[in-house]
C-alpha cells in the first residue's frame, strides 16, 4: 500500500511538472518522500528506487514559478490552463481601492490609517479618517478583514462591537451586537458568554452573504449564532466541518438558494499550541490542503464568475537555493507566486455518472503569465464588480527567501497589480504578448529585453528612463536596434 500511494504521488508530480505547475509537482514528490522516512519496514528496494532523493531535491531547488521557465510555458491542456498577464500599475468599491491598517516591518511602525485610490485615474492615494478605536481596545490593526455591505465596510475584531466605515460620507461609526450561548455552544467550548476568547479575532475568513456576515462558521444579524465547529481544539478530528486554522482563503459565489461560502487551505499554528502546552502541538506549522464548499490572495470575480488566487506561503515545503557565490541554503518553507482560477460556472449535477464524477464539476486552472509579482503572502486581492478587473495590493515576504539589501527579517510591499486573463471579459485583449515577454518583471528580477533571461540586470540608460533591462554588453548590442525602434529610445 505504501508503494502504491508513493507511486501515485510521484506520477502526479510528473504530470504537474509537465504542466508547468512546479509548486504542486514539488509538493507531491516531497510528501511521497518525507511521509516514508520513519517507515523502515516498508522501504523495499522498489520503493527506495522510486523515491529518488535526487529528484526531490531538484524540484526543491526551484522557486514557484521558476522565473527562467515562465516564458516557455504554453497552454497545452486548456481544461487545466489559461493564458494571463500581470501588470504593475503606477500611480474595491465603485472603482476605488481601500487599504487600512498593517505594518511596515516586524519592528513597526504599525498603522491605524485608511487610504483610497481611484482605480480609473490611478493618480494619487488619498488619506481618510484614521480608525478611531484605541490600540488598548483592539491591539494592533493586523490580520483584520473588512467586508463590504451595501455602502459600508464592516470591521470585526473579535469584540461584540462592529466598527463601520461609511464609504459615502467617509466616516466611522459602531454598533453593538449580542450573543446568547446555547447548551450546544457551551459544549463546543464557549465560555464567559462570548465565542471569541479574549474578544480578539484575526486572520479569520469573513464574508457577507445577503444581510448576514459569516466569520468562518458564525453568522450575524444583530445577534450571533454558532453554526458549526468548536471554540477550542478537540482531541479528535471532526470531518463534518473544517478543522482549526488561520489565514484561510474564502469567497462567496452564486445567489439565492445556490449561494455558497467557499473555504480553502489555511494553516494550523501547531508551534503556538506547542509553546502553550496545548494538544496537537508541534515545532512546525501544518499547512491545510482541504477545500470546503494559507495566506494567499484571493477574490471572487462576479463578472467572470471565477475565484482567483495568487501566491501564498507553505510552511512545510522545503526550498533549497544555490546562491551566486556557490553557497547552498535550505529553508523549511516556500513562498509562491502562482496564479489559479476556479471556474464555478461548471457545476456538477445530481444525476452525474458515478464512474465520471468530475466531468462537469468545477475545475481549477493555472494562469500562465510571462511575468508575475514577487513571491509573497497575505496580499489583498479585489475585483471591481462593474468592470470585472482584478487588482492585488501589498503583502510581505521573508527577506532571506528573495534577494534584498534589507537587514530586516521581512519585507512588506506597497505595489498595485492588475491581472488580465484570456477569457471573455478578462481584458486580455489589452495585453501586448510579444512586448510583455521582453519586459515583464519575473518576481524580484528583471527580464533581459534581448535574451529573456531573468536576473538582477541593469536598466537602459537612454531616454526611455529604464523601461527595459539588459543582462550584459552583448545583449545590449543585439537588442538596442529593436528597443530603439519599439520604444523610441535615444542615447541620453
Amino acid at each position: 500500500m505504501t508503494f502504491l500511494k508513493s507511486a501515485g504521488m510521484c506520477l502526479a508530480s510528473e504530470i504537474f511538472k509537465d504542466l508547468g505547475n512546479s509548486a504542486t509537482a514539488a509538493t507531491r514528490r516531497w510528501v511521497a518522500t518525507s511521509s516514508t522516512i520513519d517507515l523502515d519496514t516498508h522501504k523495499t528496494p522498489a520503493l527506495k528506487k522510486l523515491l529518488d532523493l535526487g529528484i526531490a531535491l531538484k524540484l526543491l531547488e526551484s522557486r514557484h514559478p521558476d522565473p527562467q521557465a515562465t516564458l516557455t510555458l504554453r497552454v497545452t491542456v486548456p481544461a487545466l490552463q489559461v493564458q494571463g498577464s500581470w501588470t504593475r500599475l503606477q500611480h474595491n468599491w465603485n472603482g476605488r481601492l481601500y487599504v487600512s491598517g498593517g505594518r511596515k516591518s516586524e519592528q513597526g511602525p504599525y498603522y491605524r490609517d485608511i487610504w483610497t485610490l481611484d482605480l480609473a485615474k490611478l493618480d494619487a492615494w488619498r488619506k481618510l479618517p484614521d480608525y478611531p478605536v484605541p490600540l488598548t481596545t483592539t491591539g494592533n490593526f493586523l490580520g483584520f478583514n473588512m467586508v463590504l455591505y451595501k455602502d459600508t465596510a464592516l470591521l470585526f475584531t473579535g469584540r461584540p462591537t462592529i466598527d463601520v466605515f461609511d464609504l459615502k460620507s467617509e466616516t466611522w461609526r459602531s454598533f453593538l451586537t449580542i450573543y446568547s450561548p446555547t447548551p450546544a455552544d457551551k459544549a463546543a467550548g464557549v465560555v464567559s458568554g462570548w465565542p471569541w476568547p479574549g474578544a480578539v479575532s484575526f486572520d479569520s475568513a469573513m464574508q457577507v452573504i445577503g444581510d448576514k456576515m459569516y466569520v468562518f462558521g458564525g453568522g450575524h444579524g444583530s445577534t450571533w449564532r454558532r453554526l458549526s465547529g468548536t471554540v477550542r481544539v478537540t482531541q479528535n478530528g471532526d470531518y463534518s466541518c473544517p478543522g482549526p486554522r488561520k489565514t484561510a482563503a474564502s469567497w462567496v459565489s452564486g445567489s439565492g438558494e445556490t449561494t455558497r461560502f467557499y473555504l480553502l487551505f489555511g494553516v494550523f499554528d501547531r508551534d503556538e499550541a506547542w509553546r502553550h502546552n496545548e494538544i496537537h502541538g508541534a515545532d512546525i506549522v501544518f499547512g491545510c490542503s482541504d477545500f470546503w464548499s494559507w495566506s494567499m490572495a484571493c477574490a471572487f470575480n462576479e463578472k467572470l464568475q471565477k475565484a482567483i488566487v495568487f501566491g501564498g506561503y507553505c510552511p512545510n515545503l522545503s526550498t533549497c537555493l544555490r546562491r551566486a557565490d556557490g553557497r547552498e541554503e535550505e529553508f523549511p518553507y516556500s513562498y509562491v507566486a502562482d496564479t489559479f482560477v476556479y471556474d464555478t460556472l461548471r457545476s456538477a449535477t445530481a444525476t452525474a455518472d458515478f464512474l465520471e464524477p468530475t466531468r462537469s464539476a468545477p475545475r481549477w486552472k493555472q494562469v500562465l503569465t510571462p511575468g508575475f509579482p514577487t513571491y509573497r503572502c497575505q496580499a489583498h486581492m479585489q475585483c471591481d464588480p462593474a468592470t470585472g478587473r482584478t487588482y492585488m495590493f501589498g503583502g510581505w515576504t521573508n527577506t532571506l527567501y528573495i534577494p534584498t539589501q534589507s537587514k530586516l527579517m521581512a519585507r512588506t510591499f506597497g505595489d498595485l497589480w492588475e491581472l488580465r486573463v484570456n477569457v471573455e471579459g478578462g481584458h486580455f485583449e489589452e495585453v501586448d504578448v510579444e512586448e510583455e515577454a521582453r519586459v515583464a518583471r519575473a518576481g524580484p528580477w528583471q527580464r533581459c529585453f534581448s535574451c529573456g533571461a531573468a536576473g538582477p540586470w541593469k536598466k537602459c540608460g537612454g531616454s526611455c528612463k529604464g523601461r527595459v533591462f539588459f543582462c550584459g554588453i552583448d545583449c545590449l548590442r543585439d537588442g538596442w536596434k529593436l528597443h530603439k525602434t519599439t520604444h523610441d529610445c535615444r542615447k541620453a
